[in-house]
Order: structure tokens, then C-alpha cells, then sequence
């Protein structure tokens, strides 16, 4: 599956804003989850979309779309080199919101126990195989990650192919695929080159280097 991080939760791991690391806590309440959506009926991948209230229940379909912690146990989330892993789910007795309407997409996000407006998007995987386009007809889907990971998030040691295409400022821009399977095409700066021009623009998580791209390249347009 073709997948995308959400922008503002990878900024909001840098800036270490409240409800923005991955596990989230000990119960069921808290962590990341993941939700069906059905995108032919309402709901658009945004780099804008912050939270899972930006998705909208026209989008989701009936039955336990939403409430599917990809963990049978918060140990089972693992960061591990900046590959996030996580439980395979089944959501059971599917329908969809509207006639004719298919799930084409799945959407992780982290839960916690306010409202839908703080649980934070973090990854969309669209309908580039993974068996996705699905019509619900009331029956179970069952979702199984690769078991190589789930997404992984910049340094330069997991990626390849990596080939400059353009620049911002001082840093150049590459397009790349990490080293992990089904990985799609990305574009973005190399953490270790950015660390050299704008160093608070990089912190280290788990031994990887990752970039905080909303000051990276504010700071860009400032030098330029």
C-alpha cells in the first residue's frame, strides 16, 4: 500500500506536544490505532488534517471501524529503529455509510481519552494494493501489516535510491525509498545535512536522527 505520514504529527514528536508519542500509555484507551475510510464517500488525504475529527463520520464506515488498537499490548508497538510496527486487526460485521460506498483507505492515528479533536493522524495508506479497494457487505475485514513494519520515519542510513531533484535554500531536496518493504517513492532532506545548517532542526530518537521539516524549512527561507 502507498503510504504518507501526516506532516503535523511528525512535527508534533519533534516539538513533543501533548498526545504525540506512539504508545501512549498502559490501557486500551491510549496508543495508536486504526481506522477503515471510505474515501468515494467523503474523506480526502490532507497534509493540513491534524486530528481524526478532520476525517468525518460520512467518510467511516458502520460496525468497529474506529476502535481497533493495533496492539494486543502497548509492548508490541515497536519504534525499533524508527520502524513503527503494530497488531494485525479484524474489524467485524463492516457496512458501508452509504450504498455502493468501498473502503479505500486505512488511517492510523493515536487515540487517547478525550475527544476525537486531540487524537493525532500519523500515517494514510491508500488503495495501492494490500487488497484495498473493499466494499463492506456486512462482514469481518481483516487487516494484516507487513511484517517488516508498518512505516518507518530521516536519516540517511534507511534510505536508498536516493537522487537529488531540486533544492530549498541551503539544503537539498532528494526523492528516496527506505529500507523496508513496499516502500514507496518519498521526498525530503537528509537529516545529517540538515543537522549541519540547521541543527535544531534534527533530534534523535531510538539511535535515528529525524527532521523537524516546519523549522527546517522556515529557517531555509530565512537563509536564502
Amino acid at each position: 500500500m502507498t503510504a504518507a505520514l501526516y506532516n503535523l504529527w511528525k512535527k508534533a514528536i519533534m516539538d513533543g506536544s501533548t498526545n504525540s508519542n506512539i504508545t501512549g500509555g498502559t490501557d486500551a484507551t491510549n496508543g495508536p490505532y486504526a481506522a477503515l475510510a471510505n474515501i468515494s464517500a467523503g474523506y480526502t488525504f490532507s497534509q493540513t488534517h491534524q486530528f481524526f475529527s478532520s476525517v468525518g463520520s460520512t467518510a467511516l464506515p458502520t460496525g468497529s471501524y474506529s476502535d481497533q488498537n493495533i496492539t494486543s499490548a502497548v509492548t508490541s508497538v515497536s519504534p525499533t529503529d524508527g520502524v513503527f510496527s503494530g497488531a494485525n486487526v479484524t474489524y467485524t460485521a463492516v457496512s458501508p455509510p452509504s450504498a455502493g460506498a468501498s473502503v479505500g483507505a486505512i488511517i492510523i492515528y493515536r487515540k487517547n481519552t478525550g475527544a476525537n479533536t486531540t487524537w493525532r493522524l500519523m500515517s494514510y495508506y491508500d488503495t495501492t494494493g494490500g487488497g484495498l479497494p473493499v466494499t463492506p457487505n456486512g462482514g469481518n475485514i481483516t487487516i494484516q501489516w507487513n511484517a517488516s513494519g508498518i512505516f518507518q520515519l530521516s536519516d540517511a542510513g534507511y534510505k536508498y535510491e536516493i537522487a537529488r531533484i531540486g533544492q530549498i535554500g541551503p539544503l537539498p531536496v532528494y526523492e528516496y525509498r527506505y529500507r523496508c518493504a513496499e516502500s514507496p517513492v518519498c521526498r525530503g532532506f537528509v537529516a545529517q545535512e540538515v543537522e549541519k545548517v540547521i541543527p535544531e532542526a534534527v533530534r534523535v530518537f531510538g539511535g535515528r536522527k529525524h527532521v523537524n521539516y516546519a523549522r527546517a524549512i522556515e529557517k531555509c527561507l530565512q537563509i536564502h
